[in-house]
């Protein structure tokens, strides 16, 4: 696990280093995932978004960036078509992607929006003990997929 700098919370991830950086660091709080390029003028204007929204969120949510160019394994498992793709897991699944850059002040407000899906379920869980959450979040994902076929 590498951290962009010291001045960011931003962690960059590889091929290898996913598992544990996005899928189980989601089991804990969610994780937003910049799959961008060096050379991708668009993805140049999220980082830096990217870098000041890790810092003001920095327990609450984590930032994880993917290098498509050097992380195609990943890239390919996604299907990540253009860039940058902004990814969202919660409970080790995808639960929402999208391409394009965002302002700061929708990025923000995106982040709130991911921020309240986690405590409506956070609170779920706690109204309904013994709940898989995990399984719960990964049969939603499937019967919204199975709507858009």
């Amino acid at each position: 696990m590498q951290i962009a700098n010291k001045l960011t919370k931003v962690v960059y991830s590889s091929d290898s280093s996913f598992g544990q950086d996005v899928i189980e660091a989601s089991k804990s709080m969610p994780v937003i995932v910049d799959m961008y390029a060096d050379w991708c003028g668009p993805c140049q204007m999220v980082a830096p978004i990217i870098e000041e929204l890790s810092n003001e969120y920095e327990s609450k949510v984590k930032f994880v960036k993917v290098n498509t160019d050097d992380n195609s394994q990943l890239a390919s498992k996604y299907e990540i078509m253009s860039i940058p793709t902004i990814m969202v897991f919660m409970y080790g699944t995808l639960v929402f992607k999208e391409a394009g850059a965002l302002p700061k002040e929708q990025m923000k407000q995106f982040v709130e929006e991911v921020l309240r899906s986690w405590d409506e379920i956070q609170e779920y869980a706690k109204q309904n003990p013994g709940t898989n959450i995990e399984e719960l979040i990964a049969k939603e994902m499937e019967l919204g997929e199975d709507e858009t076929k």
